[in-house]
């Protein structure tokens, strides 16, 4: 497993998104999103989650969106 940290231009230095390769060649990458209700990025809906998805051979990116005091929609804005 290969993990990429991707940060926005300009910004901090904080990581927005972790990119994570299969061992294998993968023909798709699944976007995974966790939940927190626009105050929190879920810990427990990013890693084991991604985990699931590397066991089927697909990479993976967990988004790290903008929470609170950033308001809707910040966040869908980032995922585009």
């Amino acid at each position: 497993m290969i993990e990429f940290d991707i940060t926005v231009p300009g910004s901090k230095g904080d990581v927005y998104a972790q990119y994570i390769k299969a061992k294998n060649e993968a023909e798709s990458v699944i976007i995974i999103i966790p939940g927190g209700g626009y105050d929190h990025v879920s810990a427990r809906e990013g890693m084991p989650v991604a985990k699931k998805f590397l066991a089927f051979g697909h990479d993976v990116i967990i988004l790290h969106y903008s929470v609170v005091p950033a308001r809707f929609p910040v966040q869908i804005k980032e995922l585009s």
